[in-house]
């Protein structure tokens, strides 16, 4: 007798349980109720059931991939993009940003950009997307900036990202603009306040009253070594004219968010 019939008989004989009639009557099916029954999906019972009655062709594969295994294949690194934390917005994110000079952020980071705790961590990266209508008189000057925090005041007080350079518009009214900004953490550190955050970005904006002239403002470039991965964040990026006027106004009207990885 094989040690393995061996053994059932030492169960059967120890606790009353026939298992050669359990063999005989068991049906894979109930092994998949029992699983179900028990908040188990797609448990052992299941999956074997599905590998057996899977196609001739998936089963060959299978076996293929099973043979070849010491050869390195591999699966490549996945990414998954995701709208984390807001859709897109039902109305502007604040209205007209002008009569200024002050720094301005486009939206209010803690509720259209969060990056709560444990969101931030090494190799993690986000992208934003952002647009709206500004218009403009006399040919003032603009710039952009990009921070990480959750300040919504006027100024704001989040680490700064980097400043771009300032550009000068030409006069016109009601022009669109379109933005987007990659930023990823490189590294956190082990204490508070360690994270490393960097990344860039543009906007492009009506140079003049003419469709065919644009002018492209570049934004971020620092790389900030101090940011506290232990405390909710946010992404922004604020707005500087460098003329106070009424006519130099920008809305905001949209802004997404956009966890890469």
């Amino acid at each position: 007798m094989k040690p393995a019939e061996l053994l059932k008989d030492q169960v059967c004989h120890d606790h009353g349980i026939d298992l050669y009639k359990l063999e005989r009557e068991w049906n894979i099916r109930r092994g998949i109720e029992i699983e179900e029954a028990a908040g188990i999906d797609f448990g052992p019972f299941h999956r074997e059931f599905m590998l057996r009655e899977a196609p001739e062709k998936v089963q060959r594969i299978l076996d293929e991939m099973k043979r070849d295994a010491d050869i390195g294949l591999l699966n490549a690194e996945q990414g998954f993009a995701s709208m984390d934390y807001r859709d897109f917005p039902s109305a502007n994110l604040r209205t007209a940003i002008n009569t200024t000079t002050t720094e301005t952020n486009l939206w209010n980071p803690a509720i259209h950009a969060p990056l709560p705790v444990g969101a931030i961590r090494g190799g993690k990266a986000w992208q934003l997307n952002f647009g709206g209508v500004h218009g403009t008189t006399g040919t003032p000057a603009i710039s952009f900036r990009a921070r990480c925090g959750t300040d919504n005041s006027a100024p704001p007080t989040g680490t700064d990202l980097g400043v771009g350079p300032t550009m000068t518009l030409g006069t016109f009214t009601a022009q669109p603009f379109v933005g987007v900004g990659t930023f990823g953490c490189r590294s956190i550190g082990v204490a508070a306040s360690g994270a490393t955050i960097t990344g860039n970005g543009f906007v492009i904006c009506a140079g003049a009253a003419a469709a065919t002239t644009v002018a492209t403002c570049v934004f971020g470039g620092a790389i900030p070594t101090t940011i506290d991965d232990t405390v909710a964040q946010g992404l922004s990026v604020s707005v500087i004219w460098g003329t106070s006027n009424a006519s130099n106004t920008l809305t905001p009207q949209w802004v997404t968010h956009q966890s890469m990885n």
